[in-house]
């Protein structure tokens, strides 16, 4: 499409026009969003091979970062409260309007709600949500204060440090700033170069400086981003061992176990480097889940039905594929059953907080 097509139209004609186009994009965006929330309930985005819908909406629909997150809070709410479909159609509420209300809705409140959002901006609905729902004050001035004296601490002689790195504390240190309303910020700026932005607790930063000076024989310039590599290094080595039981000195001889659900660390190791750590789950349309978080060890053969703990019959697949593989085997109602029942499980596959785990079939 060119601009110069419209380049002929006169000033009425032209105004008509985008009025016409403006009413049929705000009539679809409404659809899209509908037919978001029906993808959404029926959580179609799993068996199209994606681990959620956010990505699913960035990948397959081809939105944006920010878009996606916008059509998928509204298509949440709207799940609940369909005026906000009715609304958006006729185009007096926006969907930034529509994201500003969702936290705040309530069947007791939705109607008054978005009522009181029509036709207003967004910092019309900001205000009115504000008034509404006051926020708790921020401090004026930033004041120190004093850390919890039951902190564990790791003692280092003087010639090691001069500042003791402080271990396992959560609580804030003298001078800490409450830094939970920040957010990380990770930008390219070059080639394979990026910037990495975010805020630190007196805690890490004793630990950076302690640990720029235990390197500087390796690296005397004590560059925090060559520390910050080094020490990634070691935390994947550290999770990579206890997630895939990686480690360059495999014991010869396993260690056998009655549990038929119990996985073998050669087997997950050889598992893990066959799927390369990533969910093995494929969709209709051939697309392979890309998920690398909530991996779980699956059963192909489920163990209730006689499968085994072996490389041919085990497989990497994200939480939400391992559910719903879970689902085609044994029923939705039954998992269904068994999430009420077992709380924190999924059926007879577990899910833990822990982000790799042997998952039970």
């Amino acid at each position: 499409m060119r601009t110069r097509s419209f380049s002929r139209l006169g000033s009425a004609a032209l105004l008509r026009k985008l009025d016409w186009y403006l009413a049929k994009e705000r009539f679809v965006t409404a659809v899209v969003i509908a037919l978001l929330a029906e993808v959404d309930a029926r959580k179609l985005y799993l068996s199209e091979g994606y681990p959620s819908r956010k990505d699913f909406c960035i990948d397959r629909l081809r939105f944006s970062e920010d878009a996606a997150w916008k059509r998928t809070q509204a298509a949440r709410a709207a799940q609940k409260f369909p005026r906000i479909l009715t609304e958006l159609a006729k185009g007096r509420l926006h969907l930034s309007g529509a994201c500003l209300l969702a936290p705040h809705l309530l069947p007791g409140n939705a109607d008054e709600l978005i009522a009181a959002a029509l036709d207003q901006t967004k910092t019309e609905i900001e205000r009115m949500l504000v008034a509404r729902c006051p926020k708790t004050e921020s401090m004026p001035l930033v004041t120190p204060i004093p850390s919890s004296s039951s902190s564990t601490k790791v003692h280092v002689s003087e010639n090691q440090a001069p500042v003791a790195a402080r271990v396992g504390s959560r609580e804030p240190a003298p001078g800490q700033v409450d830094v939970d309303n920040f957010r990380a910020k990770i930008a390219p700026i070059a080639a394979e170069r990026f910037e990495i932005r975010f805020m630190v607790g007196k805690e890490t930063h004793d630990k950076l400086r302690y640990a720029r000076e235990l390197s500087s024989h390796q690296d005397p310039s004590g560059d925090p981003a060559e520390v910050f590599d080094r020490a990634l290094d070691a935390y994947i080595h550290q999770l990579e061992k206890r997630k895939f039981a990686a480690t360059d000195r495999p014991q010869k001889k396993a260690r056998r176990s009655n549990d038929p659900r119990h996985i073998p660390p050669h087997v997950k190791r050889v598992v893990r480097e066959r799927d390369r750590g990533q969910c093995t789950f494929v969709g209709e349309n051939g697309h392979r889940c890309l998920a690398r978080k909530f991996l779980q060890y699956d059963h192909i053969d489920p163990v209730a039905r006689g499968g085994q703990s072996t490389v041919d019959n085990i497989r990497l697949h994200c939480r939400g594929h391992n559910q719903l593989e879970a689902e085609r085997v044994f029923g939705a109602d039954f998992i269904k059953a068994k999430v009420r029942k077992r709380g924190p499980e999924i059926g007879t596959r577990v899910v833990s907080p822990e982000p790799m785990l042997c998952c039970e079939s």
